[in-house]
C-alpha cells in the first residue's frame, strides 16, 4: 500500500513540477508540491523501515529451517520446501546470497534429495558471470552428485544428454523460439560442467 501512494505521489509531484495548475496561484502550486514532498519523505522513510524488516525476518526464517533441518534426524520434508521455496522466491537477490549459502551447506544433502528435479529444473549457466544463488545451487546438486550419486545422476545425465548437438559451437536451433533453445542450451552447460567434474573425481 505504501508503494502505491510512494508512486501516486511521486507523480503528483512531476505534474506539480510541470505547472499543472488550473485555476490553483503559482503560490499555492508551490504550497502544494512542498506538502507532497514531505508526505513522500515520510513514506519513503516508512517504506525503508517495512523493507529492512522484511529482510531480516527472512534471513532468520531461512536461518531457522536449515538448523531444524540440520537438528533433525528423521526427513522433515515440509521444512524442506519451505526452505527451498524461501530461496526460489529471492532466487538471483543478492542480498540473501550469504544467508542461504550458510542455510544450505548447514543441511545434509539427503534432506533435498526428493527435490532433485526441482532442483535441476533450475540449472542454469550463462556466458557471462553467474549470480550467487546459481553458484549456490551447483554446489548443492554437486554435493548431491557425490554422496547419492544414484537419486541424482539420471537427471543430469539426461539434462546434459538432451540434443546434445545445441550446445556444439555453431550448431543451428531447432526450437522455433530462441528464449527457449537458450534456457535450454544454458542447462545443458550447467549440466555438462557438472558431469564432467564428477568424470574427473576419482571417488
Amino acid at each position: 500500500r505504501l508503494t502505491v501512494y510512494m508512486e501516486r505521489k511521486k507523480y503528483e509531484i512531476q505534474q506539480l513540477g510541470e505547472g499543472v495548475r488550473g485555476a490553483v496561484s503559482r503560490g499555492d502550486l508551490q504550497q502544494y508540491k512542498q506538502r507532497a514532498e514531505v508526505l513522500l519523505r515520510e513514506d519513503s522513510s516508512l517504506a525503508e523501515t517495512y523493507y529492512t524488516a522484511r529482510d531480516q525476518f527472512l534471513k532468520i526464517a531461512i536461518e531457522m529451517y536449515s538448523r531444524r533441518l540440520a537438528c533433525k534426524d528423521g526427513s522433515d520434508v515440509e521444512s524442506s520446501i519451505r526452505l527451498c521455496s524461501l530461496w526460489y522466491s529471492n532466487f538471483g537477490n543478492a542480498t540473501y546470497d550469504d544467508t542461504v549459502h550458510e542455510a544450505i551447506t548447514r543441511v545434509p544433502s539427503h534432506k533435498f534429495v526428493f527435490l532433485v528435479h526441482q532442483l535441476t529444473a533450475r540449472l542454469s549457466r550463462s556466458m557471462g558471470e553467474e549470480t550467487g544463488s546459481q553458484r549456490i545451487l551447483q554446489s548443492l546438486i554437486l554435493r548431491i552428485c557425490k554422496e547419492h550419486p544414484f537419486h541424482i545422476l539420471p537427471q543430469i545425465y539426461a539434462l546434459r544428454h538432451n540434443d546434445e548437438e545445441a550446445i556444439k559451437p555453431g550448431a543451428r536451433r531447432k526450437s522455433s523460439s530462441s528464449s527457449i533453445a537458450d534456457s535450454k542450451v544454458t542447462s545443458q552447460r550447467a549440466a555438462l560442467d557438472i558431469y564432467n567434474m564428477l568424470r574427473d573425481n576419482e571417488r
